[in-house]
């Protein structure tokens, strides 16, 4: 009756009983849908918005702000150095009118990311390399590839098998 009185007349209440054969115990569930009453799961929502509050983290501004004078146009590029360098290298280049202040930090401004060491680039000991679907793709078929190689080596030559004695040599056709 409890929960037929709080419940919206629209909503669907479903009763069902369950007897446990080897306890001898009767197992009752009641659910019901389409309620439309906050008020009956609002204890349970107001905990989790209280456990999921954002801190809020002030940052601090060290560099001054640019200047709001627009002088000329700037322009920034990214490339990598070579076609064989290592993915972490990177220059960036800024190119505006030399006569402005922009543009000559501009033209001081020229970022190398620095290479990792190679302890940083070995994999720890208790975590493995993260790889994309076409790194592995391509490390399973050089693997088949040495494979196959390394079959081929030690398959014998036709004119060197042996036939097995049960079995008589093929007859010579009309």
């Amino acid at each position: 009756k409890t929960i037929f009185e709080r419940v919206d007349k629209e909503a669907k209440i479903i009763f069902g009983i369950s007897r446990l054969k080897k306890n001898s115990e009767t197992k009752v569930t009641l659910l019901a849908t389409g309620c439309g009453l906050p008020h009956l799961i609002s204890g349970v929502k107001q905990k989790k918005k209280k456990a999921q509050t954002p801190i809020k983290i002030s940052l601090k501004q060290t560099k001054p702000p640019l200047p709001e004078k627009k002088v000329g146009k700037i322009k920034m590029e990214k490339r990598t150095t070579k076609p064989g360098a290592k993915p972490g290298s990177r220059i960036l280049t800024g190119s505006a009118e030399s006569g402005t202040k922009i543009g000559k930090a501009l033209s001081k401004f020229h970022y190398r990311a620095k290479p990792k060491s190679p302890k940083a680039t070995q994999p720890s000991a208790g975590y493995p390399i993260r790889k994309n679907a076409l790194s592995i793709k391509k490390e399973v078929e050089e693997e088949e590839a040495k494979m196959i190689a390394k079959e081929k080596f030690w398959e014998t030559p036709a004119f060197l098998r042996r036939r097995p004695a049960h079995r008589p040599p093929a007859e010579a056709g009309p």
